[in-house]
């Protein structure tokens, strides 16, 4: 189960960061495609930060519900539901899209901290790690910068692509192997 979880963990957070840095490469550009304007761009990427999060933590929801503990899942799920429509109420009315894309990104730092909790207590699955905190700052911190402030689009960019090519690097075995597998099923499926 370990395994599987860290699998999942890893290419969820990798594939998630790099659509985020798509995000910040070109989301100014498709949001004035689709004539957006305001605090539009530092709400996709405020949305893009929480969703690297939750990824980056693992589907912690899914692997408890799937170990027999429904009912801790959905207290985790309430609570987490109960406390975003409080930060809803109070960030809304004065931030607008701005302060619910806040609301969902301090959400899920809490759904994804109390389900690692709740995973190492109830499968003493370990996820949370020095280097995977490290990890899912560094790519998680740079957006929600870039968010507040574009004039630091470079430097995160820059502290995005070190901390992908060095998770990619580290589990390059990983991906090779999935790759591998895909080329199977693609090439089999034609035979």
């Amino acid at each position: 189960a370990n395994r599987e979880y860290h699998v999942s963990r890893q290419l969820g957070l990798l594939a998630s960061a790099f659509a985020a840095f798509c995000l910040i490469l070109v989301g100014e550009d498709l949001l004035q495609f689709f004539e957006a304007s305001g605090n539009a761009y530092a709400t996709l990427l405020l949305l893009s930060a929480g969703h690297v999060l939750f990824v980056g933590a693992g589907l912690h929801s899914v692997h408890l519900s799937m170990s027999g503990n429904l009912k801790l899942t959905m207290l985790l799920q309430l609570c987490g539901f109960a406390v975003f429509l409080s930060l809803l109420f109070i960030f809304v009315p004065s931030h607008g899209a701005l302060g619910a894309a806040g609301a969902f990104l301090a959400t899920n730092v809490l759904l994804s901290l109390t389900g690692i909790w709740a995973l190492w207590r109830t499968s003493k699955i370990k996820v949370l790690d020095p280097l995977t905190a490290l990890t899912l700052i560094g790519l998680s911190l740079p957006i929600v910068a870039i968010g507040i402030n574009p004039e630091y689009r470079s430097i995160g960019s820059i502290v995005m692509i070190l901390v992908l090519t060095a998770v990619a690097v580290s589990e390059r075995n990983l991906l090779l192997a999935i790759f591998k597998e895909i080329r199977r099923q693609v090439f089999s499926k034609r035979a």
